[in-house]
């Protein structure tokens, strides 16, 4: 979850405001990853223990780290474990009741990181050695969206360490940023207008590719064809303020509030 997104439950919401709470929820997650919930098909248990690792650490941070005390409604802790990143924020978020049904929808209106954590990156040539292929064939993986959890620094791409090599078919992807992003692609100049953007494929050529702000009148849903996704999704994988993750939305509910 990130700021500007609005998730939708059938279950009432419960917000986490101490410290002692927000502990036993990373804790509960730590324990899940090392029972191999989550885990993508075909990972090798040398990533897996890698990614527990990096777990392990996080856990150890938010347990040493002095929390505020939350005392005004709407505001409370979450935190996030990807093979990307791991953090813990802190959140204003709007809790609105559907009308006539036992669904909530919660817009997070505010968000701030109190801890962030990043796993050790390696160069696509190391990452080529440790999985066995050809470097040309780990950078048309992170062209093609395929290594969404690479990051670029300067002219040169790392990759988390843990990171399994692409396989499959594509799989849907959410990207997140805070700040305000620079040169902007000329077909996305109003970018800036939004804090999110998920996308899905829905066949062979043509991908859905939603626009998400805060101002929900705003939010817009694009198709685009491969050649076109791979150019967004590269820059987007290119910024250093967007955070990029696998993920899914839920474009049929997304589109019918449009």
């Amino acid at each position: 979850m990130d700021i500007g997104m609005i998730v939708h439950s059938n279950v009432e919401h419960k917000a986490i405001t101490t410290k002692a709470e927000i502990v036993k929820e990373v804790e509960k997650r730590v324990e899940a990853i090392r029972a191999g919930e989550g885990v993508e098909a075909g990972k090798t248990v040398k990533s897996h223990l890698a990614f527990l690792e990096f777990s392990e650490r996080f856990l150890e941070r938010v347990k040493n780290t002095h929390l505020p005390e939350i005392v005004t409604e709407g505001w409370e802790l979450g935190f996030c474990i990807t093979e990307s990143y791991a953090t813990l924020y802190l959140q204003l978020v709007d809790i609105k009741k559907k009308a006539k049904k036992k669904s909530y929808d919660y817009s997070i209106l505010e968000t701030f990181d109190l801890i962030e954590m990043k796993p050790k990156m390696v160069t696509v040539e190391d990452y080529a050695g440790l999985h066995d292929v050809n470097v040309v064939t780990v950078r048309q993986w992170i062209r093609r969206g395929k290594l969404r959890k690479a990051q670029k620094y300067g002219n040169e791409w790392r990759i988390p360490e843990f990171t399994e090599p692409a396989a499959g078919k594509y799989r849907d992807g959410i990207f997140s940023w805070h700040e305000k992003l620079q040169n902007l692609l000329p077909e996305y100049d109003d970018l800036n207008d939004y804090r999110q953007i998920a996308i899905t494929q829905a066949d062979s050529d043509t991908y859905k590719v939603a626009f998400m702000s805060k101002d929900t009148k705003k939010n817009k849903v694009l198709k685009m064809n491969t050649k076109e996704r791979e150019k967004l999704e590269l820059w987007l994988i290119s910024n250093p303020f967007v955070k990029s993750f696998d993920g899914s939305l839920d474009f049929e509910d997304f589109e019918g509030k449009l």
